[in-house]
């Protein structure tokens, strides 16, 4: 009776060792293939990860950044100077070259009101005869060359001091100054002042008379 029950003991001792082996063993198994399975996993993983952000992309939208960063402001527009004007102080200078006998005669006044806040275009539309020698705020210098006249013009009804002014012709084609009247510049129309800036003919003394008092009424 002990023998038999001794047997089964032994027995049992064997089963219960057998049975933990295979425990141990399959727990060995199982801890193996979820390391490999987390080997295999993690490249994958990287794979995928590199896949959303590729490093080309994250270059060219660098690149770009650095060119918008760099690139060059745009350029103000070019203001274009204003034109020089005639000011209420500028003196405006009137040679007269006399080609007759190479004598040039100058007259210095002080501009009319219709001339101020002119530029040099607009002055040579008012003076289409003159040559504009020089032109700046403090003084221009109007030029003419007065080719000479008949013999039976004796005066010339000019501009001295903004009044009217005669001047008489001397043989040689020449002009001196005769007298300043009191008939003020600006008395006139504006036509009429640009005549006498550039020069009225008068032939006599009749003439000048008649002259003078048109001017003067």
């Amino acid at each position: 009776m002990t023998d038999k029950y001794t047997c089964h003991s032994m027995r049992m001792i064997i089963m219960k060792k057998y049975i933990l082996s295979l425990v141990c063993v399959g727990v060995i198994a199982g801890s193996i293939a979820v390391a490999a399975g987390l080997s295999y996993m993690s490249p994958e993983s990287e794979k995928s990860g590199d896949a959303g952000n590729p490093p080309a992309a994250s270059g060219r939208n660098e690149a770009a950044q650095s060119a918008s960063d760099n690139a060059a402001p745009s350029s103000a527009p070019v203001r274009t100077p204003e034109p020089t004007r005639i000011k209420p102080t500028t003196k405006i200078i009137y040679e007269y070259f006399y080609q007759a006998d190479n004598r040039t005669i100058t007259s210095e006044e002080s501009p009319l009101y219709f001339l101020v806040d002119l530029s040099s275009d607009k002055i040579k539309e008012y003076y289409p005869d003159w040559d504009i020698i020089e032109f700046n705020e403090d003084r221009v210098k109007l030029r003419r060359i007065v080719l000479p006249e008949p013999s039976e013009d004796q005066y010339v009804l000019g501009v001295k001091d903004n009044y009217v002014a005669v001047y008489q012709k001397s043989g040689s084609g020449g002009v001196s100054l005769k007298d300043v009247t009191a008939t003020p510049l600006s008395s006139l129309s504006i036509d009429e002042r640009n005549k006498l800036i550039t020069g009225v003919n008068v032939k006599n003394d009749d003439h000048l008379a008649q002259m003078l008092e048109d001017y003067g009424s």
